[in-house]
C-alpha cells in the first residue's frame, strides 16, 4: 500500500486534548512527528483523551494500544471518528506505575502520547499554560 499523501496525513493527524475531571482547560501536548509531548496526570485519577480529526475522516476506525501501565476504561481496542471529527477514550495510570503511553493508529498513521505521574501543581501549570493556546 502506498504511503498517504500530505493532504491525507493532515486529515488523519488529530489534535489531542487531555481533560481531567472538573477542569476548564485541557493539556494540549505539542506534536513532534507521530509522537506527542509528555502529558502529566495526578495519581490514578482518570483523564479523558479527546482526539479531534478533520470531519472528512468521519467513520474511520482508530486502533488504540496502551502500555502495561495504562488502564483504558472501558478497554476499547478501536474507536470510530464521529461525524464531528472527534472521538475520546478515558484512561488512568495503574497503581504503582509512574508512566506509560497510549497510541492511536488510523490508516497507517500513528500518534503516541506519553503520560507521566506528576504533582497537582505541575498538572495545573500545564493546563494553565494552554489557556488561549491554539495548537
Amino acid at each position: 500500500m502506498p504511503p498517504p499523501d500530505p493532504i491525507q496525513i493532515q486529515h488523519l493527524t488529530p489534535i489531542v486534548e487531555v481533560w481531567r475531571a472538573g477542569t476548564v482547560s485541557p493539556q494540549l501536548p505539542i506534536r513532534h512527528g507521530r509522537h506527542m509531548e509528555r502529558v502529566y496526570i495526578t495519581g490514578t485519577d482518570p483523564v479523558m483523551i479527546q482526539l479531534q480529526f478533520d470531519p472528512l475522516v468521519a467513520g474511520q476506525i482508530i486502533t488504540v494500544t496502551a502500555s502495561s501501565g495504562i488502564i483504558l476504561d472501558p478497554p476499547p481496542t478501536t474507536l470510530a471518528v464521529q461525524s464531528t471529527g472527534d472521538c475520546a477514550v478515558t484512561l488512568s495510570l495503574r497503581d504503582g506505575y509512574t508512566h506509560g503511553f497510549v497510541s492511536f493508529s488510523c490508516d497507517g498513521l500513528q500518534t503516541t502520547l506519553p503520560l507521566s505521574l506528576a504533582t497537582s501543581a505541575v498538572v495545573t501549570a500545564n493546563e494553565t499554560a494552554n489557556k488561549g493556546s491554539s495548537r
